[in-house]
């Protein structure tokens, strides 16, 4: 591929991997304690601070509302994605990934809500990752799509039912077409920055991190890169990219949320942070939500109400030191807040 001169050797990305990967083989043998929280009862609405209770293992990294409410949640530990109905504290395992060793990283629906994609990464070694493309009813893959070479398939977004894909070493945007969603194939590369999105030689760890999360607006991709705290946009009709001014800081900016056609929230400073597109530059508000040591990752919002993935990645990746203190949790869970 064209851009194939810009990114890091194999040896180089390797090593980065594994580095992500080094806690991992330590936490894959957290029993699943199943669902089990003195809060666990069915509503027929959201409570403020309440929790969805997910497996023992998941290191919850990724979450998506279905159009008729229902959660779907991944993570890097354990490879399963959960199901949570509309409502509910509880969830039950929808899909087990059939590869050992491999991760579950963002997630995104269809438009009908029938497909789930999935970004299928595998954090101890280095090899292509996929998007799997699974029936929501059943749990049935459908399809894979390989992304090009070695690196690190994040986040999902579908625009006009196409489905475009962010590789955090590959540093690229890949594209799906969506009439060729349910046909295993390669994906290729939509959008790259020759001169902005490389990968710095001396990077370490998290350093070398580039497209993180991404979310659909009017035609335009907007993208969060990891490790300089950037903001793009594209115009998917063009394929250009420019980033965006802002008047705030976006500290290790991850999954993004589209509130409004003028608004997306962000998992940045590990916080909830809104990003107002319609004032120039484009204004960045920390909400403040949550304060807790463990990391966040991405988010999704339902009849009012943020979903936050506790991944507690502190306690698996090197780069992050747990405060003194914090132990690890089990079951994992997803903390529901009531969004200003």
């Amino acid at each position: 591929m064209q851009f194939r001169n810009q990114l890091k050797t194999q040896k180089n990305v390797t090593s980065k991997i594994k580095k992500l990967g080094l806690a991992l083989t330590v936490t894959a043998a957290i029993p699943y304690l199943g669902a089990c929280s003195d809060n666990h009862d069915n509503h027929d609405d959201y409570r403020d601070y309440s929790e969805i209770i997910l497996g023992g293992s998941t290191f919850a990294e990724g979450i998506v509302s279905a159009p008729d409410g229902t959660k779907y949640i991944g993570g890097l530990g354990d490879g399963t994605i959960y199901k949570a109905e509309r409502y509910s504290t509880e969830s039950t395992a929808l899909f087990e990934n059939p590869v050992e060793g491999r991760s579950i990283v963002g997630l995104e629906v269809s438009q009908d809500g029938s497909l789930l994609f999935a970004c299928d990464t595998d954090t101890a070694e280095a090899i292509t990752p996929n998007v799997l493309v699974i029936n929501v009813e059943d749990g049935t893959l459908l399809a894979e799509h390989a992304l090009g070479d070695i690196g690190f398939c994040n986040d999902l977004t579908v625009s006009d039912n196409d489905l475009f894909v962010t590789d955090s070493f590959q540093q690229a945007v890949f594209r799906i077409p969506g009439d060729a969603l349910i046909e295993s194939n390669s994906a290729e590369v939509f959008f790259s920055d020759p001169v902005e999105w490389v990968v710095n030689e001396a990077d370490e760890g998290f350093g070398a991190f580039g497209p993180n999360g991404i979310e659909a607006i009017n035609g335009k991709l907007y993208v969060t890169l990891y490790s300089v705290g950037e903001l793009w946009e594209i115009d998917i009709e063009m394929g250009t990219g420019t980033e965006l001014e802002l008047d705030g800081t976006l500290g290790y900016p991850d999954g993004l949320f589209m509130e409004s056609n003028n608004s997306l929230l962000a998992i940045a400073n590990n916080d909830v942070t809104r990003i107002d597109l319609a004032q120039s530059p484009a204004r960045v508000e920390q909400l403040g939500l949550f304060n807790a040591t463990d990391s966040l990752t991405t988010l999704t919002v339902m009849d009012g109400f943020v979903f936050l993935p506790v991944s507690q990645f502190e306690h698996i990746f090197p780069q992050i030191s747990p405060a003194e203190g914090d132990e690890l949790e089990s079951p994992h869970y997803v903390k529901v807040i009531k969004l200003p």
